[in-house]
């Protein structure tokens, strides 16, 4: 059923998980954008490496629900997050995305 990483049953292109998640941090209301930028962090910039670990694609006959977990680092610590989804396709996958960063924004600001 997995064929390059995905799986055979979706038609069309491959997701570009990349360029999702860096459309998911574009729309969340605030300051924060993507760099790739593997330098010293200044006062006001706060470098995150995110990791995704693994999407699971649970399917039944109504209804298809993403499960993602992401790994935050953040000044030698790792925050191990799960968003789901039940919107098919690159929508719901971004969906997860931005429920993650909300996440772990909230993880952050209550520290």
């Amino acid at each position: 059923m997995w064929k390059d990483g995905y799986a055979s049953f979706f038609k069309g292109k491959k997701l570009d998980y990349k360029q999702i998640f860096i459309e998911s941090i574009e729309e969340l209301n605030g300051n924060y954008s993507y760099k790739e930028n593997h330098g010293f962090p200044s006062e006001s910039i706060i470098q995150v490496t995110v990791k995704l670990e693994k999407i699971i694609w649970n399917m039944n006959f109504s209804k298809l629900i993403k499960d993602t977990e992401l790994t935050y680092s953040i000044n030698g610590k790792n925050i191990r997050l799960l968003a789901s989804s039940n919107t098919r396709g690159e929508k719901g996958l971004k969906e997860c995305f931005e429920n993650a960063n909300l996440q772990f924004i909230r993880t952050m600001c209550n520290n």
